[in-house]
């Protein structure tokens, strides 16, 4: 717990430091005025403009790029099942690139293919499977051809009560085309397995494997692996029954994850 607290002022202490930078920068300025030091006040200006600058510049331009280039950097996952007594069925699902050729979705979707393709608009890019682990229902692909957009890692997790959306190809019917659709969803908190609970809209067929990206940061944290419609248990208040759960993409092997730097987890126990 102490080192969870120690972890969580660091986390507060990085947020506003900005803030508290431009406060000090402002009470300088104002005390050499007041003191007729002007090359201070002309320095104190120039770093309030500074901080301010880059906040805005995070907020209106670069979270939004990341979420638009995580947006893009997803693709349909199509999967070949062979059946022992049925003939060859198809499964389909969501997929994310994280670097060059590697590819993120929920290990469900690929579980016993015999044929994998991310299909990327028109384009089918084969694939072959790098990682899977059923216990945490996570999959690494490996795509035989790069594409340009990619999503980044966050190198922190959401708290309970942030808002993260999930972006996913929708399978509507076979006579119309899919559809890649955004959900926005509520942090809710932890839950067993290490998993992240959010509550929002149900995710739609073809959602599992999709990118659940911190809106705050614009990075992804997790990837979406299930919807539980379990109202038995009150462990996530009154309407469990809205619970989608989100596994994070740490629990990937650090030699799978390409360029991921380890997430800090911020719920205590997991």
């Amino acid at each position: 717990m102490a080192t969870e607290r120690l972890r969580q002022i660091g986390r507060e202490a990085r947020s506003s430091s900005a803030s508290v930078t431009l406060v000090l920068a402002s009470v300088l300025s104002a005390c050499a005025a007041v003191a007729g030091l002007t090359l201070w006040v002309s320095v104190a200006a120039a770093i309030a403009a500074v901080l301010s600058g880059c906040q805005v510049l995070n907020v209106q331009l670069v979270v939004p790029l990341r979420i638009r280039s995580a947006e893009n950097a997803t693709a349909r996952v199509i999967c070949r099942r062979r059946e022992k007594t049925a003939e060859p069925r198809w499964m389909t699902g969501t997929g994310f690139q994280i670097s060059a050729r590697r590819w993120v979705t929920a290990q469900h979707i690929i579980d016993g293919s015999v044929e994998i393709v991310l299909k990327i608009g028109r384009e089918e890019l084969p694939a072959r499977v790098l990682y899977q682990a059923s216990e945490t229902d996570l999959a690494v692909l490996s795509a035989s051809n790069a594409f340009g957009w990619r999503a980044s890692i966050t190198r922190s997790l959401p708290e309970p009560g942030d808002r993260v959306k999930a972006i996913g190809w929708t399978y509507r019917a076979e006579d119309r085309p899919a559809l890649r659709m955004a959900l926005d969803y509520v942090v809710h908190g932890a839950a067993e397995g290490n998993l992240i609970a959010v509550t929002g809209p149900d995710p739609q067929v073809g959602f599992s494997g999709a990118p659940a990206i911190d809106v705050r940061s614009g990075r992804v944290m997790g990837v979406l692996i299930r919807f539980s419609r379990d109202s038995d248990s009150d462990s996530f208040g009154p309407r469990s029954a809205d619970i989608t759960f989100i596994r994070p993409i740490s629990d990937i092997p650090t030699e799978y994850r390409g360029a991921i730097t380890r997430v800090n987890r911020r719920f205590a126990g997991h």
